[in-house]
């Protein structure tokens, strides 16, 4: 297994080169599938924005071993960049984000509630939790969820990479963690392999995306996170069904004949 970055400094990746971006969903016609996706997307946006603020506040110095993101009022996600402290875990670094620039407060080591701490512990358990990764990259997402009527975390931990021109199409992983943060509930792989795309030299950008996939009857969050974040359409193909989402939105298409072969491989990106 490789060692996943994150479990030694909170360094989540950049996102992918700016294309135009999706306009906002109205969140009201949003499926459960598709605000997963979104949230996803939010999160990882957030714990992003907010790492190259805490960076230059020094981040780097302090004790703080990953981050949580947590929803504010307003639409808000504050990042906590936390660690372990003599009162269990503390953040070091809070930075506010989605309302403009980042807020940055560097307050003296502020123990984590127990709610937030187990957030902290759940993406911790999740990341070393022998995974089968990927990419020596993972950005993580942490959610709150129900599992078996109580409450729980869920735990996204998405494949990275730190070359610009790559694309992330598969690797990602799901687990649900005791809302203590101190037991793994269940771990689900969301692909059967690992996939980035590589374009070559000579072609041109990116127009859309396609991936396979046999894991679920249909489109799932990463699927939605995907499209969010490289801003293009993704064609999904399950079983000769073929989805497009764009952004936050899953849309059938069509039903294939069952003797037709629709993809030219397994998956594919799709250029200009």
């Amino acid at each position: 297994m490789l060692l996943p970055a994150f479990l030694a400094c909170a360094t989540p990746e950049a996102p992918p080169p700016a294309r135009e971006p999706f306009p906002p969903p109205d969140l009201a016609t949003l499926s459960e599938v598709e605000r997963r996706g979104y949230d996803l997307y939010r999160h990882d946006q957030a714990a992003w924005l907010a790492t190259d603020e805490a960076l230059a506040q020094g981040l780097r110095d302090t004790p703080a071993e990953g981050w949580i993101t947590l929803e504010q009022y307003g639409g808000t996600i504050l990042v906590r960049f936390a660690g372990p402290c003599d009162a269990g875990v503390c953040s070091f670094l809070d930075v506010s984000t989605g309302t403009g620039t980042p807020i940055v407060t560097r307050p003296q080591p502020v123990a984590l509630p127990p709610e937030q701490a187990g957030a902290w512990r759940a993406r911790h358990l999740a990341a070393s939790s022998g995974f089968r990764a990927c990419s020596s990259h993972y950005n993580s997402v942490v959610l709150p969820t129900e599992y078996e009527g109580a409450a729980a975390w869920e735990v996204f931990l998405l494949a990275a990479t730190v070359v610009p021109e790559e694309v992330v199409l598969a690797g990602h992983h799901r687990f649900v963690v005791s809302f203590d943060g101190r037991s793994l509930l269940q771990h689900e792989p969301l692909s059967n392999s690992c996939l980035v795309s590589r374009p070559a030299e000579d072609e041109g950008p990116l127009a859309s995306l396609m991936v396979s996939h046999v894991l679920h009857p249909e489109p799932i969050a990463t699927h939605v996170f995907t499209s969010l974040n490289y801003q293009l359409p993704l064609y999904v193909l399950i079983d000769h069904r073929i989805y497009r989402i764009d952004g936050a939105k899953i849309r059938f298409l069509e039903e294939l004949p069952e003797e037709s072969d629709p993809a030219p491989s397994s998956t594919d990106a799709d250029r200009d």
